[in-house]
């Protein structure tokens, strides 16, 4: 694992310009029980992160009233909880692996008069499970979410004078999964969510004036969420299989935005949901097999936008399977 952030370049009144570089690298397991005459575990196996979060800075000249962020992410999270009382609990969790290369580059740019610019390159992965259990048999179960990306925000030879510039390229995934259960079996259980994507946000000389407010956002984003409340009852939630495989860019070549607000956005997203209250039933969800395969882009090549114009290009891919039952 290795963070890596240079800069080099001119800065007018660096004393006084806020520039901020911040790479991270972060991994959490966090197993909690709390058992009384019961079988608790927490098993969570093989959490792998490798990554390298790149920042590079050549060349750029600010001035002392502007503000730069860049920020590049890796981040794991695993977090099970068993609350138990005469009763069998389970949270296991095996292989999440993610594997990514987060990379912000900024070259030869121009940041001046009173200008905020904020560059976001994340990969982002969370298994969150949770059981309160009594007198009742819980699982929450979690197999293979894995991650390959690329995220990369690139900005060359850019002017950018009194003006806000946000650019975010993002790759996520998430399965959460919750039981909260009295005289009951609870279930949920998700194996295999696969992603494999690359978000990617340029900029190339372009010139940015007067007050304009400029957002390129790029995402991948996969969900998987499932919810058991139960008494006395028989829940089940089961999501097999979520694969999302797409590239997602928002690329500007040798535009001129004059007081103006422009925002692209490219996104692929895929969601399962699935909830189950029960008293006294028997409630099943099942999504099974959610695979997208696509590419969401938007291409400005050229383009002279001027005196208050507003311009908005989106293209996104979506998916969602959501499934919900009530039962007494």
């Amino acid at each position: 694992l290795v963070a890596v952030s240079t800069s080099f370049g001119g800065v007018f009144d660096k004393a006084y310009a806020a520039i901020s570089d911040s790479t991270e690298l972060e991994k959490i397991i966090n197993d909690v029980n709390n058992c009384f005459l019961a079988s608790c575990s927490n098993f969570a196996l093989i959490q792998l992160q490798i990554g390298v979060p790149i920042i590079a800075n050549p060349g750029n000249i600010v001035d002392s009233s502007s503000d730069i962020s860049n920020s590049a992410e890796l981040e794991q999270e695993i977090t099970q909880e068993n609350g138990c009382f005469l009763a069998l609990c389970n949270n296991f969790a095996a292989t999440q692996v993610q594997i990514g290369f987060p990379i912000i580059v900024n070259l030869d740019n121009i940041v001046v008069d009173d200008s905020e610019v904020t560059n976001s390159a994340e990969l982002e992965q969370e298994i969150e499970q949770l059981n309160q259990c009594f007198l009742s048999d819980c699982l929450n179960s979690a197999l293979v979410q894995t991650q390959e990306g690329v995220v990369e925000v690139t900005n060359i030879e850019n002017i950018i004078v009194d003006s806000e510039v946000a650019n975010s390229a993002e790759l996520e995934q998430e399965i959460e999964q919750e039981n909260e259960c009295a005289f009951s079996e609870c279930i949920n259980f998700s194996l295999a969510q696969l992603q494999t994507g690359v978000a990617g946000v340029t900029n190339i000389e372009n010139i940015i004036v007067d007050d304009s407010e400029l957002i390129n956002s790029a995402e991948v984003e996969q969900e998987i969420e499932q919810e058991n409340e139960c008494l006395n009852a028989f829940c089940i939630n089961l999501g097999l299989l979520q694969s999302q495989v797409g590239l997602a860019a928002v690329t500007n070549i040798d535009n001129l935005i004059v007081d103006s607000e422009l925002t692209n956005s490219a996104e692929l997203e895929q969601e399962i949901e699935q909830e189950n209250e029960c008293t006294e039933a028997i409630c099943a969800n099942v999504g099974l097999v959610q695979s997208q395969i696509g590419e969401a882009t938007v291409t400005n090549i050229l383009s002279d936008i001027e005196d208050g114009s507003e311009v908005t290009n989106s293209a996104e891919l979506e998916q969602e399977i959501e499934q919900e039952n009530e039962c007494t």
